[in-house]
């Protein structure tokens, strides 16, 4: 299903998700780490989880990440992402959202490391609501709820014209975000 242009969403590309989940989890619960962030000058807890894997390292809004190889299982889903989409993704993201507290706030995935990237997001738990606007025109916005075992595609071009977030919400439980990430 198409949201908004060079932006689809499959309800249900994992099987499984609550056994993905557990999955996910279990091999990069070690990695997590909660980055501090810098806002006018001021320090802030960001507001949930990150892990990086990849070849190379990542760099973003400040953070640092070290190269890191891939745990099997988002080994796996990335060949299953490669398979289907035909791109060859060099690292994966994964955000962890222990609550409806924990958000991301509007950004696009612009990093000069990246390019113009394509961004495959495989949501896992709780569903959340994701909403894009466009960066020229903030009334012009879209939203979706994200569904544990869905797939979120953003192509190329998207991340030029649009922002994203999530933002917090009312009492809601974990939720797993895996950003496969395809340099432009």
């Amino acid at each position: 299903m198409q949201i908004l242009p060079r932006v689809t969403y499959e309800p249900s590309f994992i099987a499984h998700p609550e056994v993905c989940e557990n999955a996910v989890f279990a091999q990069c619960e070690r990695d997590f780490v909660q980055r501090t962030g810098s806002l006018y000058g001021k320090s802030y807890q960001v507001p949930r989880l990150e892990a990086w894997y990849g070849s190379k390292p990542y760099k973003f809004n400040g953070a640092r990440f070290a190269a890191k190889e891939l745990p099997p299982v988002l080994a796996e889903l990335r060949k299953e992402l490669e398979d289907a989409h035909g791109v060859k993704f060099t690292g994966c993201l994964v955000n962890l959202y222990r609550d409806g507290k924990d958000c991301v706030s509007w950004h696009s995935d612009d990093e000069p490391d990246m390019g113009d990237p394509i961004v495959a997001s495989i949501s896992l738990g709780a569903t959340r609501r994701f909403r894009f606007r466009a960066k020229r025109d903030h009334a012009n916005q879209a939203w979706i709820e994200l569904a544990s075992g869905s797939l979120l595609v953003m192509g190329r071009g998207v991340q030029l014209v649009y922002e994203h977030c999530l933002p917090r919400c009312a009492k809601t439980g974990r939720r797993l975000n895996l950003t496969f990430r395809a340099p432009g």
